[in-house]
């Protein structure tokens, strides 16, 4: 896999929607006028960039699209007709992109080429040469999915708050019985095998949160630990961090980290903040009642255990970071 696999899926969904108007244009293809369309078309559809509260993606993305088109217009008026047939072609991108079911390849073809409202002329192949890049698109979107398909390991969802949750990762591999659960178990959650399996976990659920964002879904957002031995290992918390280092995985996936283990990273966990990446602080007894250091955190969790339990929970409005009583 790449090491950024989910940023891939997205800049193929937009390599497949660039060479459609390939297709549809031909010799009349202009990447001045289709690229701003495209660049906001993935901004709302992949990364749910908008102020708009439109919960109807095919809605959502006429009202945002349409301000562009009006602005090509007027400053392309001798190419009105190019721009008004660029922005109905986009009603087909829909079903190529997942926003709209794809039922019948050969059906949504013969709609295209009879759609009056579309002026262009095509050459007599272009049935085919659409029916087989439609093809390609769907295979392609096949073995992206089976490359996430396994049996052998499970994500399990603790639900903290509305739309926020806890995840962790449950093996399923089969060991032989000559072992016990607590060898097994040990085995699964220390040293080098629990790193990588942090690993797997990043990786299942930043899928998951594609398979989200392709229905719509951008309500979630997910608490998962960072391992405290890996922050003496660069290479592996950089490893690590690539997996989710894009606009759609990175604000929705918060690394969660002890007080104890933020006091000994500070430094690393200060500047991976600083780079975008979101991090949550599980107070514990180490705390110094330094509420000024919360406010870096997207999350704060105390326990009712916690000698600092009440001070916080008095604070908590003067505190500029959600709290989770525990």
């Amino acid at each position: 896999m790449d090491r950024n696999i989910i940023l891939d899926y997205i800049n193929n969904a937009k390599k497949n929607i660039i060479t459609f108007y390939h297709i549809m244009l031909g010799n009349a293809y202009e990447a001045s006028i289709i690229n701003p369309l495209i660049d906001k078309y993935i901004d709302i559809r992949y990364y749910n960039n908008t102020l708009r509260k439109e919960k109807n993606t095919i809605k959502l993305l006429d009202l945002e699209l349409k301000p562009i088109l009006n602005e090509l217009i007027e400053n392309n008026p001798n190419k009105t007709e190019l721009i008004k047939n660029i922005y109905a072609l986009f009603s087909y991108v829909l079903y190529l992109d997942d926003v709209v079911s794809l039922n019948n390849t050969a059906m949504l073809i013969n709609t295209l080429l009879s759609d009056e409202v579309i002026t262009l002329k095509y050459d007599d192949n272009i049935y085919d040469t659409l029916y087989e890049f439609i093809g390609n698109i769907e295979n392609k979107k096949e073995d992206f999915n089976r490359l996430f398909e396994t049996s052998l390991f499970e994500l399990n969802e603790h639900r903290i708050r509305v739309n926020l949750y806890e995840v962790t990762i449950e093996n399923h591999s089969r060991i032989p019985k000559i072992y016990s659960d607590y060898a097994i178990d040990k085995a699964f959650n220390s040293g080098v095998v629990n790193e990588d399996k942090y690993y797997i976990l990043y990786t299942l659920l930043s899928y998951e949160i594609l398979r989200c964002a392709i229905d719509s879904d951008f309500s979630h957002k997910y608490i998962v630990e960072l391992p405290a031995s890996l922050y003496d290992k660069t290479k592996k918390i950089q490893r690590i961090l690539d997996i989710i280092d894009n606009k759609l995985i990175k604000p929705r996936i918060i690394f969660k980290v002890t007080y104890k283990d933020y006091v000994e990273n500070k430094d690393m966990v200060n500047n991976f903040i600083k780079e975008g990446y979101r991090f949550a602080l599980e107070l514990d007894d180490n705390f110094d009642n330094n509420l000024e250091s919360l406010v870096i955190f997207s999350y704060v969790f105390v326990f009712d255990y916690l000698d600092c339990y009440d001070m916080i929970m008095d604070s908590r409005k003067n505190i500029n970071t959600k709290i989770i009583s525990l």
